[in-house]
C-alpha cells in the first residue's frame, strides 16, 4: 500500500511539474503550499510533531496570509479546514478538550514585541541583563547575557506555563528538561535587575500591558543555569 502511495504523489507532482518545467509560470508554488512555515516549525518543535502536521500549520498560516492582501477570502480557509479534517490532521481541531482555538491558532500566535516594555523598565530600573529566550529554551539563551562567575536560578512553579506546551509534551511524549531546552514555556523575556529596583521594573512592565512575574535571581556561581522547585509538570510523559 506504501508503495502505491508513494507512487502516485510522484505522478501527481511529476504531473505539475511537466505544466511549468522551467518553473516560470507559478504553477510549481503549489507543491511548496505550507512549507516555508511548516518548516519553521518542525525545526523548532525538535521534530516531534510529523511533517504533515507541520505543513497542515504552514498551509493555514498562508492563507490567513493570502486573505490579508487580499489573494483569497475566508471560505477558502474553511474548506482548507475541512479538507486538513478530513486527512486526520488534528492540528486543524481544538487545541484541547474544550478549547475554543484550534492547535494550529495556537502554534501562530503573533510574538511579543518586547522592546517597548523593556525600553519602559530600563527608564525607571537598573537592568544589568535582558535575555530573549527563543529556540535553545532556557539553558541556551539566559548564560548568554551573564558574565562569567555568575549563575542564574530559575525557580520553576513561579510562572503559570501554557497549555499549548502541555499539549506538545504530551502529544510529543517530550521530556520535561527537552521541553526547557527548546520551548520558553511561556517566559519570553527574563531581565535581571537590582533588587532594589525590581518594582519599579515590574511597574513599567505591567504599565506596557505585560503580566511580569519574579521567576528567581542571580547568583555568584559557576556561568551558567539552574531551574529548581517543583516539577514543571507533575505527571510523566
Amino acid at each position: 500500500v506504501l508503495v502505491d502511495v508513494v507512487a502516485q504523489c510522484v505522478r501527481l507532482k511529476a504531473a505539475v511539474v511537466a505544466q511549468d518545467e522551467l518553473d516560470r509560470k507559478g504553477i510549481r508554488n503549489v507543491l511548496n503550499f505550507g512549507h516555508t512555515v511548516g518548516h519553521a516549525i518542525e525545526l523548532s518543535a525538535s521534530y516531534a510533531l510529523t511533517h504533515g502536521e507541520a505543513i497542515a500549520v504552514g498551509m493555514i498560516a498562508a492563507t490567513r496570509l493570502a486573505i490579508a492582501v487580499g489573494v483569497c477570502g475566508e471560505p477558502f480557509l474553511d474548506r482548507l479546514h475541512g479538507l486538513l479534517e478530513r486527512a486526520g490532521l488534528g492540528f486543524v481541531s481544538p487545541a484541547w478538550d474544550g478549547a475554543t482555538t484550534t492547535v494550529a491558532d495556537e502554534l501562530l500566535l503573533p510574538s511579543v514585541l518586547y522592546t517597548p516594555a523593556v525600553r519602559a523598565a530600563l527608564a525607571v530600573s537598573e537592568i544589568h541583563a535582558v535575555a530573549h529566550i527563543t529556540g535553545g529554551g532556557f539553558a541556551g539563551n539566559i548564560p548568554r547575557s551573564l558574565p562569567e562567575g555568575c549563575r542564574a536560578i530559575v525557580e520553576r512553579g513561579t510562572w503559570e506555563i501554557p497549555r499549548i506546551f502541555t499539549e506538545i509534551r504530551r502529544l510529543g511524549r517530550v521530556d520535561d528538561d527537552e521541553m526547557a531546552r527548546v520551548f520558553n514555556l511561556g517566559l519570553g523575556m527574563v531581565l535581571m535587575v537590582s533588587a532594589a529596583t525590581a518594582d519599579n521594573a515590574m511597574a513599567a512592565l505591567r504599565g506596557s500591558g505585560l503580566d511580569p512575574v519574579v521567576v528567581g535571581r542571580v547568583e555568584a556561581g559557576e556561568h551558567g543555569v539552574d531551574m529548581v522547585g517543583p516539577p514543571l509538570w507533575l505527571d510523566t510523559v
